[in-house]
């Protein structure tokens, strides 16, 4: 295979290729036939017309570059592993996109001549990696838990099983209250503005800044009306900054009584014995809870000391993409949540242009730790194995909610490819996590 190579940039090369035409000249044939099965021919069935009506019809440069380019399909991934042996000794080319190929020389009877451009992962200079884990590690906090955070629990446990109680008194704070309600902007009624014996717990309810205090001291039965203005920064994008009247009326007031911590209660949970069982489960959970933040704690900053010291240069198609993915988390956040896109934007006063531009730093901070942790990898020999993909796969499945449908839209292969990633930097991190003090001890 004759070819020269040219490096642009440490992330692009240019390969000038030959192709002798004694190798382009019987695939003309197929070549003709490939494009004829495209063409419609009066006289002739799609498909069926003769080679010489379709030269005609076409040309012969048509044809010359359809066999050129069928050449250079079959010989691209020997091109791309030449290239690697040559030019990348000890490591590996990995085209970030497919190459993008053009035809520089075309003539019958003559050599045809290409321009292949291949964007590739950067070269990584790592620094003393193990030294760092190590270093970062040491640093390691042991997860205390304390009776206030125990009784904490304990309190969320009971107030989750509150007895709600119908009382003829003024509400209070704390209060689960049923109410009716209407809004006004201007005089003029807001979408979505009207609610009917609508419950709320005084204090953590979810509506405007305010608007629970108003209700404070009314018994079933007594109406009020009154006016906010909406913070600027309030979620629900529709209201936000708006002075608003509200019209209410209170038709119940519950008090909440709270089951005392015994053993009555402690045994109502579930399979335990009795409180000090139930203790020492959330004991167990919260150190579980502590010990999982701590190890995320960790891992970020053993991949931000090591990316510190790594060099790199990032190519801006990875940025690009990364930018991609972020807008896509973002999406699914909206989801989740209920909102539009669209809306969600319009609440956080920006377009998605502004965005790109804010993130852009954090962007390029997540693509090199993936280079990072796929360099660790390379060096290690660490490779997940199918079940670990598979399990990732699962994961991702089951926290996105994902059913047959959502499988069916998506690209299986691009899918799989990246949970092989996330599995990869999970056995990295393990890798890196046992090169601590604890972990040799």
């Amino acid at each position: 295979m004759r070819y020269t190579i040219e490096h642009k940039k440490p992330t692009e090369l240019t390969a000038v290729l030959t192709a002798p035409y004694a190798e382009i000249e019987p695939l003309l044939p197929a070549a003709a036939a490939a494009i004829g099965n495209e063409l419609e021919i009066e006289g002739f069935r799609k498909g069926k017309a003769p080679a010489t009506v379709i030269r005609a019809r076409v040309g012969e440069a048509k044809i010359l570059e359809e066999a050129a380019g069928r050449w250079l399909q079959a010989h691209m991934p020997d091109l791309l592993k030449e290239i690697e042996t040559q030019e990348f000794p000890g490591t590996s080319l990995d085209p970030i996109d497919a190459p993008a190929a053009t035809i520089t020389r075309l003539a019958p009877g003559q050599d045809v001549e290409f321009r292949v451009v291949v964007l590739h992962l950067p070269p990584i200079r790592l620094p003393d990696y193990r030294a760092i884990a190590a270093k970062v590690l040491a640093t390691q906090n042991i997860p205390v838990v304390t009776d206030a955070e125990i009784e904490q629990a304990q309190q969320w446990l009971r107030e989750s099983r509150a007895k709600l109680v119908t009382v003829d008194r003024p509400a209070a704070k704390g209060d689960r209250v049923e109410i009716d309600f209407s809004t006004r902007a201007d005089g003029v009624a807001i979408e979505s503005g009207e609610s009917k014996n609508h419950p709320l717990v005084l204090g953590e309810s979810r509506m405007p800044p305010g608007f629970d205090d108003e209700l404070i001291g009314l018994r079933a039965g007594d109406e009020k009306s009154f006016t906010l203005v909406i913070p600027q920064e309030f979620p629900s994008s529709s209201i936000a900054g708006k002075r608003l009247e509200f019209t209410t009326r209170m038709n119940l007031v519950q008090k909440r009584e709270l089951p005392a911590w015994d053993e009555t209660f402690a045994r109502s949970l579930g399979k335990f014995s009795g409180a000090a069982e139930v203790t020492n489960s959330i004991r167990e959970g919260l150190v579980a809870e502590k010990t999982e933040k701590e190890r995320e704690r960790l891992r970020i900053a053993m991949a931000e000391a090591i990316a510190k010291d790594t060099k790199a240069d990032i190519p801006e198609p990875l940025i690009e993409r990364e930018l991609e993915k972020m807008l896509g988390e973002l999406g699914r956040t909206a989801d989740r949540m209920g909102v539009p896109l669209d809306q969600y934007l319009a609440h956080l006063k920006k377009s998605i242009d502004e965005l790109k531009r804010d993130w852009r730093d954090d962007a390029r901070r997540r693509v090199l730790f993936a280079l990072v942790l796929r360099e660790i990898a390379r060096r290690e020999h660490i490779e997940p194995t199918e079940e670990d993909v598979i399990a990732a796969v699962n994961r991702t499945v089951a926290h996105e909610g994902m059913n047959e449908d959502d499988l069916k839209t998506i690209d299986r292969e691009a899918f799989v490819a990246y949970h092989r990633g996330i599995a990869r930097n999970e056995k990295v991190f393990a890798f890196l996590e046992s090169l601590g003090p604890r972990a040799s001890a």
